[in-house]
C-alpha cells in the first residue's frame, strides 16, 4: 500500500472496532493479544525463559513453547542445530522457485468465502532463482557459528511476550514495578542474554552479528519499544563503548572486546564529566606517561554501567587541552589496582531511573601500555568517527518507545467516553493521534536513508549523522506531547492501563540528550553548511537511488571508511534539487507543491549559509545561525522522504505537512487537504492497531 494514498478500511472504522470487539480481539480490561505469524493469534504465556536457555535445544523448544510456538512447528534439529518447522531459527523462509511465489502471492483470498486459508508468503523475499534477500530484521549468520541460534528482531519480540499480559515477567506490569524499585528489569536482561544481544555490536569478523545497520537499529529499537532502559542499560552503553574499539583498536584489543561482548559481558562507556558535559575537548581527567604505561587521575561521572561493567573505554587527557589533547583507553576492571580508583555514589534521575548511573575518580591509578586505542592524541577523532554509528542507529532505535506510546494513545481514544462518545469521535484527538503517526513515519523514512548512508555515503556521515541525531530527537519529544494531549491526566498516572506512558516519556527525554545534546549535534553541522552551501547544494550531484532503496542489498558495513573530516558533498540534498525540476508552488498534485516548497527553502538555505562567518561556525555562534542549522535538518528529512517515494504514486502527505511547519510559513496543504490526510492516517493507525500490526515503514518505504 502506498503511503499518501491510504483508504478507508472496508466497511469503514466504526465497523472495524464493532468487529474487532465483538471477536474479543480486545477485552475490557486491556489484556491485549498479540498475534504473531507463528501462533495463528493464540496467546502467548508469558512464562519466564526455561533453565538451560537458548543454549541448549531442549530449553529452546521449552522456551518457544512457553512462548506460544504451536508444538508442531518446534522441530528437532540434528546435534548444535536448534529448527523451527524444518529451517534453522531465525534464517528466514527457505527459498522458493520464482513461479512458485508469484502463484502464491496471486492466490484467492479463499478465507474470505469460507475455505482454506490460503498460503500468504509473498514473492517479496526472493529474487532470480529463489535466492532470499536479505533485509532489515533477518537474521545474519556467519562463518563461525554455523547453524547456531541466530533470532531475528521479530523472533526477540516474540520472547518478550505479550506486554499485555500482567503474568509475563518481561510485559508492562513488570517493567513498571521495576522502575518503581529504580531497578533494571532482571528478567529482561536474563532475555536478552538468551537472545546474545550484544552480538549484535560485534562485527562479523569478530565472531558477531553486526554487518548491517539497519538490522542492529531494529533489533535494538524491538528493546526500546519494551522498555528503554533495557535499551540504554544493556544494549547501547555497550555499543557506544566498543565501536571505538572496532574503528580504531588493534587487533587484540578488537578480540578482547569481542571475547567480554559475546559472552554477555558489559562495557562501559567514560566519558562524560559533570563539569564539561559534551565539551569532550576540555575534559580533565588526565593521563601521564609511566615507563611503558601510564597513571591515571581525575574523575569520571554519569556514566552508564560503570559498577557493572567488567570493561571500559575512558576518555582522557594525554596533552594539552584541544582536538588532538586527548586518547582513549580500554581497560578491565581486573587490571586496575582497587585502592587506586574509588567509585562514587549512584546518581538517580527522574527518566531512566532503572539505569545505573554512577562515577569513578582514580588517583594515579596505572593502566597498561596495551590500554590505548589507537595514538596518542587520537581521542577526539576516534570518538567523532564512532559517534556517526552510534547516533544513527539512535535515530532510528529511539522510535521503538514512540511507536508504543502511538499504541497507548489509540487504545485510550478508543475505550475512553468523553462529552457522550468515544474520545476517538473527537476531531481534535484524531488529529492529534494522525499527526504523531506523522512524525513516526517521517522519523522512520529519514532514519532508514541515514542508516543506509553509513554503508553506501560513509564519506557524508560527519554531517547525516549529527542531523539526525538532533531532528529525530525533537520530532520525538514533540509528537510525545501531542499524545500526552490525548491522554490528559492519564498520561502522568504511574498505575493503571496507561501507566507506561508516563514511564517512557520520561525515559525518552533523557535519551534524546545522552550521548550527545541537540545544541552539540548543532555545534558539529555549523562549520560544515558554509562549504556544502558554496561547492554542493544545487550544484553538486545526488545520491544514486539505491541510498533511498530502503529494500536494497547494502555491502557490509566497512568502519574503516568513516571519516571525521568535512564531506564534500551533500547527495541527499542533491536529490532534491534532481527531483524538483519544474515543480510550482501552485500545482494541483500537492507532492509537487511540497517538491516546490522544499526546493525554494534550499535556496534560501543556501544563500544565508554562504554567508556565515567565523563567529557563527562554533558554540557562541548567533542563535540565527543556530536557527540555520535547525532548518538544514528540516531541508535534508524532507529531500529523504521525497526521495524514498518519488517513483511511488503518492507519498506520505502527513509526514511533509508536519516537517513543513517547522519551517515556518503558509500551510502547503489546503484545510481541505490537511483534514482528509489526517483522516486517512488515523483510520490506518486505528486498523493497525486492532489488527495488532506494526506501526513501521517496510522495507519498500510503504506501511507494511
Amino acid at each position: 500500500m502506498l503511503i499518501g494514498a491510504i483508504p478507508s478500511p472496508a466497511g469503514g472504522l466504526a465497523h472495524r472496532i464493532r468487529a474487532g470487539r465483538a471477536r474479543g480481539a480486545r477485552d475490557r480490561l486491556g489484556r491485549h493479544r498479540r498475534k504473531d505469524p507463528r501462533t495463528d493469534g493464540r496467546r502467548r504465556s508469558g512464562r519466564p525463559p526455561a533453565d538451560g536457555g537458548l543454549r541448549t535445544r531442549r530449553g529452546l523448544r521449552t522456551l518457544l513453547r512457553g512462548r506460544g510456538v504451536p508444538a508442531h512447528l518446534v522441530g528437532r534439529a540434528a546435534p548444535g542445530r536448534t529448527v523451527v518447522g524444518e529451517r534453522p531459527l531465525g534464517a528466514g523462509r527457505a527459498p522458493r522457485a520464482a513461479g512458485q511465489a508469484r502463484r502464491q502471492a496471486a492466490a484467492p483470498r479463499a478465507r474470505r468465502r469460507g475455505g482454506r486459508r490460503p498460503d500468504r508468503r509473498r514473492a517479496r523475499g526472493t529474487r532470480g532463482r529463489g535466492r532470499p534477500r536479505r533485509r532489515p530484521g533477518h537474521a545474519v549468520r556467519h562463518a563461525d557459528a554455523p547453524g547456531g541460534p541466530v533470532m531475528s528482531a521479530a523472533e526477540l519480540d516474540a520472547l518478550f511476550g505479550d506486554a499485555w499480559d500482567e503474568k509475563n515477567p518481561v510485559g508492562h506490569t513488570a517493567v513498571l514495578a521495576a522502575d518503581e524499585r529504580r531497578e533494571m528489569l532482571a528478567a529482561g536482561e536474563r532475555v536478552l542474554d538468551e537472545y546474545g544481544l550484544n552480538a549484535e555490536f560485534v562485527p562479523v569478523a569478530h565472531g558477531g552479528r553486526l554487518e548491517r545497520a539497519d538490522r542492529l537499529a531494529e533489533v535494538l529499537r524491538t528493546v526500546w519499544r519494551r522498555d528503554p532502559c533495557l535499551g540504554l542499560g544493556y544494549g547501547l552503553s555497550s555499543l557506544i563503548a566498543s565501536v571505538n574499539v572496532w574503528t580504531t583498536g588493534d587487533e587484540e584489543q578488537c578480540r578482547r572486546t569481542a571475547r567480554l561482548l559475546l559472552a554477555n559481558r558489559r562495557i562501559a562507556a567514560a566519558f562524560h564529566e559533570l563539569a564539561h558535559g559534551n565539551d569532550f575537548a576540555h575534559a580533565e581527567c588526565a593521563a601521564r606517561p609511566d615507563g611503558g604505561g601510564w597513571l591515571l587521575s581525575g574523575r569520571k561521572e554519569i556514566v552508564t554501567n560503570l559498577r557493572r561493567a567488567e570493561a571500559m573505554v575512558l576518555f582522557a587527557r594525554t596533552g594539552p587541552a584541544g582536538s588532538r589533547g586527548h586518547s582513549q583507553f580500554l581497560v578491565t576492571r581486573d587490571e586496575l589496582p582497587a585502592a587506586r580508583l574509588r567509585d562514587l555514589p549512584r546518581y538517580h534521575s527522574s527518566g531512566m531511573r532503572g539505569v545505573q548511573l554512577g562515577g569513578v575518580e582514580f588517583d594515579d591509578c596505572p593502566l597498561p601500555g596495551d590500554a590505548l586505542i589507537g595514538t596518542p592524541g587520537q581521542g577526539v577523532e576516534v570518538a567523532l568517527r564512532s559517534y556517526q554509528i552510534t547516533r544513527s542507529v539512535g535515530a532510528a532505535m529511539f522510535a521503538g518507545p514512540l511507536e508504543t506510546s502511538l499504541r497507548l494513545a489509540i487504545r485510550c481514544s478508543l475505550d475512553r467516553r468523553l462529552y457522550g462518545g468515544k474520545a476517538a469521535d473527537l476531531p481534535y484527538v484524531r488529529a492529534a493521534i494522525a499527526r504523531a503517526y506523522a512524525d513516526l513515519l517521517a522519523i522512520e523514512a529519514f532514519s532508514s536513508v541515514i542508516l543506509r548512508a553509513l554503508h553506501l555515503a560513509p564519506e557524508s556521515m560527519g554531517v547525516y549523522a549529527p542531523a539526525a541525531k538532533y531532528l529525530t530527537a525533537r520530532m520525538l519529544l514533540d509528537a510525545f506531547a501531542d499524545l500526552r494531549a490525548v491522554l490528559g491526566a492519564r498520561s502522568y498516572l504511574r498505575q493503571g492501563q496507561y501507566a507506561m506512558f508516563q514511564k517512557l516519556a520520561r525515559d525518552i527525554a533523557p535519551a534524546t540528550f545522552a550521548h550527545v545534546s541537540l545544541s552539540a549535534a548543532l555545534v558539529t553541522l555549523l562549520p560544515q553548511l558554509p562549504r556544502l552551501a558554496r561547492r554542493s547544494w544545487l550544484s553538486g550531484p545526488a545520491a544514486p537511488p539505491s541510498l533511498f532503496d530502503l529494500g536494497g542489498d547494502l555491502p557490509a558495513l566497512s568502519l574503516d571508511r568513516l571519516s571525521a573530516g568535512m564531506p564534500r558533498q551533500d547527495g541527499i540534498i542533491g536529490a532534491l534539487a534532481e527531483i524538483s525540476g519544474d515543480a510550482s508552488p501552485h500545482d494541483s498534485d500537492p507532492v509537487r507543491r511540497f517538491t516546490a516548497r522544499y526546493a525554494d527553502e534550499l535556496r534560501r538555505l543556501r544563500d544565508e549559509c554562504a554567508t556565515l562567518g567565523p563567529a557563527d561556525l562554533a558554540i557562541d555562534a548567533s542563535p540565527a545561525a543556530f536557527a540555520l542549522a535547525d532548518r538544514y535538518t528540516v531541508v535534508l528529512a524532507a529531500s529523504s522522504v521525497l526521495a524514498v517515494r518519488r517513483h511511488d504514486e503518492s507519498v506520505l502527505l502527513g509526514a511533509l505537512d508536519r516537517l513543513t511547519e517547522r519551517t515556518g510559513g503558509p500551510p502547503v496543504l489546503s484545510p481541505a487537504e490537511r483534514e482528509e490526510t489526517e483522516r486517512r492516517l488515523f483510520d490506518e493507525a486505528v486498523t493497525r492497531y486492532l489488527d495488532d500490526r506494526p506501526l513501521f515503514l517496510n522495507s519498500n518505504g510503504a506501511v507494511v
